[in-house]
């Protein structure tokens, strides 16, 4: 009986197995190939049946495609197999490397079990092989597919074969060598896994150059480089030509330009369109050799860096001017926005600020800082202000002020505090309303006390809150401040003291009692604090009368609240909660009953008794005397009277007068 398997690759059919066992170690039929993808192949059993003539190769397919279909057809790969269905292997092999084999005078190999044969072996596993010599380092490295259908460690060998007698294997890697390589693949117990098909090698064609080396770049303009770089005295052809790369440091895309001319052993070329003071990183690659395919390696990167020149733009000023002292003087606030590093051409080493009333130009003045902003006193008058940016190569365009008389009467932000989150330090804003829209926001950030490391940063009109770029320490306290900036004008400032520490509040909040009436109550909390920062998110104001409860919200700037409509002489409690990144505070519970009477109503009240009091004693007074006259007059009584009583004396009648 004679079985035979048969290997349908649609739409031709091939003999599956039958190799040369020859040198090639697999160099198929002419015409024929092995039944390499199991979707698309099908394996059927005719009636002639032969021990010996049976394809293992076949059989082992026909198991596994016997095996999906039992499973439904379904054929999946583990997930690491999957990751690496794509990725490559590389082997390199010395010249020096090499050793004959003592049966096989057509075989060099790295490894002497290659010079076993193989038959049970299939051959075509290994996939996709591609090859290159480079002639400085007689070397030949290889690349190709790994294995799909094996977990454990594979190691892989080369050996090269030819059906010219191979002498002196080191001796074979020249440029009119061609020989075939073929990949061997072993699991850890030294068996062999696959074979690769032969791949025939042209050493001339497949030939790589050395990597360049770049000897010097040099700044020729503001704008362009200049490469010079040298090529390997073997590689060096009359038809050789380079292709250059270069990036920003801090880039991650490569720019590449090709070098058409053909060079000499001596590369050289100028980068044009740079950015002026930038440092770039740049690399040459060439072809060469007899062969003319094959790219080099990158060379090594060089740094090269344009040369520095003015800053191009302008600087955004703006300005506050405030009211006249009593010496007849303003204050003037300037302020600027740093450029951006696109248009500083170099390191910014200061500003330049001119000053002048056109009037009296001999009390022009011009000052330098390394701030971004300065206060200047000015008298009564009219001013025209300049300012620039600059750098070792020249200043900035100016950006031109005037003063006028006018003041500009423009909100702060109506609150500012920070908040730890994380390690970050946040500080947060709310705008004011004012006549003019704000344009952007500008934060100004120092360790308290130490004004002269100031920082800034500017966010948009629509943000209200940004974290502090920087060192910040720990253990230091920060003066954070915050401008509404309103086109060319600033807002005043507002500050707020910030730290990375989590500042506990000392006590327990304290409250009092600012305003009372009988319908409404003003009060007013504070909580001891290590230092006058504002940790607090936000407060809650709590105010309970029985089972009525009234919850407001408060911002964290503001430590008072009024609350209105109240019912007049009745009972009330009220307490606050202060809320922080690590928790929630709780103040003291103040009690206190609204006035039956406001103040007014008691003094109309008391003013009102008064004046009948008043009134009633003027009647009285008026009654007892004016009235009394008119109304009760009083008649003469004779008899009461001292005079009528002397004269009814009997003895003064008898007295005669002479």
């Amino acid at each position: 009986m004679h079985m035979r398997i048969e290997c349908f690759y649609m739409p031709s059919i091939y003999t599956a197995g039958h190799f040369l066992k020859q040198f090639s170690y697999g160099t198929l039929l002419n015409g024929m190939k092995t039944c390499q993808d199991i979707q698309r192949c099908k394996c059927t059993k005719m009636v002639h049946f032969s021990a010996y003539n049976m394809d293992v190769v076949c059989i082992l397919w026909l198991s596994v495609l016997m095996m999906i279909t039992f499973q439904g057809g379904h054929h999946t790969l583990s997930e690491d197999r999957a990751s690496n269905r794509h990725s490559r292997q590389k082997v390199t092999v010395q010249s020096g490397e090499l050793k004959p084999c003592k049966d096989n005078d057509h075989l060099c190999v790295t490894d002497s079990s290659d010079c076993i044969p193989e038959s049970s072996v299939i051959q075509g596993e290994v996939k996709n092989i591609s090859c290159f010599y480079q002639r400085n380092d007689e070397s030949i490295t290889c690349s190709w597919n790994s294995l799909n259908n094996y977990n454990g460690d594979i190691e892989y060998t080369l050996f090269f074969s030819s059906v010219r007698t191979m002498y002196d294997c080191p001796s074979i890697f020249n440029l009119a060598a061609v020989f075939n390589v073929t990949v061997r693949a072993r699991s850890n117990k030294k068996t062999t896994l696959a074979l690769s098909d032969p791949y025939v090698l042209d050493l001339c064609a497949a030939e790589r150059p050395s990597r360049p080396n770049i000897t010097s770049i040099s700044s020729m303009t503001k704008n362009s480089l200049h490469v010079k770089w040298t090529t390997d005295k073997l590689n060096f052809n009359a038809t050789m030509q380079c292709k250059i790369r270069y990036k920003v440091t801090t880039a991650a895309q490569w720019t590449q330009v090709m070098d058409n001319s053909i060079v000499d052993q001596r590369g050289v070329y100028t980068i044009e369109d740079l950015q002026p003071f930038s440092s770039y990183r740049v690399a040459v690659s060439c072809t060469g050799g007899c062969g003319q395919k094959h790219w080099s390696d990158w060379s090594t990167e060089r740094l090269g860096s344009t040369p520095e020149t003015a800053p191009s733009k302008p600087l955004n000023v703006c300005q506050h001017i405030e009211p006249l002292n009593s010496e007849g003087k303003r204050t003037l606030w300037l302020m600027w926005k740093a450029l951006d590093v696109s248009d500083t051409h170099g390191n910014i080493l200061g500003y330049q600020v001119h000053y002048v009333p056109p009037n009296q130009p001999s009390l022009g003045r011009t000052v330098n800082t390394t701030d971004m902003g300065i206060w200047l006193a000015l008298i009564d008058e009219e001013y025209d202000v300049r300012v620039m940016a600059y750098n070792g190569a020249g200043g900035s365009p100016y950006t031109y002020h005037k003063i006028t008389n006018d003041l500009q009467d423009l909100p702060p932000v109506e609150g500012v505090w920070a908040s730890l989150k994380g390690n970050s330090l946040w500080v947060v804003w709310e705008a004011g309303d004012g006549p003019l829209s704000v344009s952007e926001f500008a934060i100004q950030w120092a360790p308290e006390g130490d004004s002269r490391s100031s920082r800034w940063q500017w966010v948009s009109h629509s943000t209200y809150r940004t974290v502090l770029r920087g060192d910040i320490q720990p253990l230091k306290r920060y003066n954070v401040t915050v401008y509404p900036i309103y086109g060319r004008f600033c807002g005043p400032p507002k500050s707020v003291l910030a730290s990375l520490e989590h500042e506990v509040p000392g006590d327990t909040g304290k409250l009092r009692i600012l305003k009372l009436t009988k319908y409404t109550a003003e009060i007013q909390w504070e909580w001891q604090r290590k230092w006058n920062g504002n940790s607090f998110l936000r407060y809650r104001v709590i105010l309970t009368s029985g089972r009525e409860i009234k919850t407001v919200e408060v911002r964290s700037d503001i430590e008072q609240y009024a609350f209105t409509r109240l019912t007049p002489n009745t009972d009330y409690s009220v307490c606050v909660f202060g809320e922080t990144v690590i928790g929630n505070y709780t103040s003291q519970k103040f009690l206190f009953t609204t006035l039956l009477l406001d103040k007014g109503e008691i003094i109309s009240a008391v003013i009102m008794i008064l004046l009948v009091i008043l009134l009633m004693a003027l009647f009285f007074i008026l009654s007892t005397t004016v009235y009394r006259e008119y109304f009760f007059p009083i008649i003469p009584n004779p008899s009461v009277s001292p005079i009528g009583k002397w004269l009814l004396e009997y003895k003064h009648e008898n007295v005669v007068v002479n």
